[in-house]
């Protein structure tokens, strides 16, 4: 379970995370096909990759801060429920800037 503070300072993490707007990766690389680079593109890009993109990205910065993907989605049923607790994260060799002390898990 998770409490609303720790659920806030998991939200802050991810939102501080270095964001990249060259769109580089999938799903925009898959809808440009074999366009050259530069040239105009009105593809659309599926919900479904879309939603496989972001979910990649969602479980890896959860690893990255040794968060379990699968418990924080459980976490942020519970939140949603209305049933909040606290989790502490393992340290890794002390807290590191922007760590949340708590987070949804």
């Amino acid at each position: 379970m998770a409490s609303a503070e720790g659920v806030a300072a998991l939200w802050r993490l991810l939102r501080a995370a270095p964001a990249r707007d060259d769109h580089a990766e999938q799903p925009w690389r898959g809808a440009r096909g074999e366009l050259p680079e530069g040239a105009r593109c009105d593809a659309v890009i599926t919900d479904e990759s879309m939603r496989r993109f972001f979910r990649s990205e969602y479980e890896r910065h959860c690893r990255r801060w040794g968060i379990d993907p699968a418990t924080l989605d459980q976490s942020i049923r519970d939140a949603r429920a209305g049933n909040l607790t606290e989790l502490q994260l393992p340290r890794r060799g002390g807290r590191e800037k922007g760590r949340p002390r708590a987070v949804a898990g």
